[in-house]
């Protein structure tokens, strides 16, 4: 896998990949903060804020998929760039498109969709653009 690499999952094709793939083949990754994670998570997610995240990257799996999500995927898009950086899976990283908002259905066709993460940028500056962002 080449640093900085990771590709984006719509919510289709993640029902569809759970639905087809062992659990023990991928890692559902919630990056979002615990009160988040109690109001709604999709089933069977390990919960690592992304404020943890740096300390805890190393304690995920290297042989499965991962799938990172948040709210509404700028954080989910951090934790991919610094999960590919630090090449922590011999598998695919991914970023669930849209987050929880569009696994639960709810619209957010009307947020801008910025994308300002550059591969130039400290893992520091990256969580704080996200935090930013959300």
């Amino acid at each position: 896998m080449k640093p900085f690499s990771f590709d984006i999952m719509t919510v289709d094709k993640l029902k569809r990949y759970m639905n087809s793939t062992l659990e023990k083949e991928y890692l559902l990754v919630d990056v979002r903060q615990p009160g988040e994670y109690m109001q709604t998570h999709i089933p069977g997610a390990l919960l690592m804020p992304l404020s943890d995240f740096k300390t805890k990257l190393s304690s995920l799996p290297n042989d499965r998929d991962i799938v990172f999500y948040c709210l509404a995927g700028s954080r989910s898009r951090t934790a991919a760039v610094m999960a590919a950086e630090q090449k922590i899976s011999q598998k695919r990283i991914y970023s669930l498109e849209g987050g929880i908002s569009k696994w639960t259905g709810a619209s957010i066709d009307n947020v801008p969709k910025i994308e300002i993460f550059d591969k130039s940028h400290t893992i520091p500056q990256l969580l704080k653009t996200a935090i930013r962002m959300e």
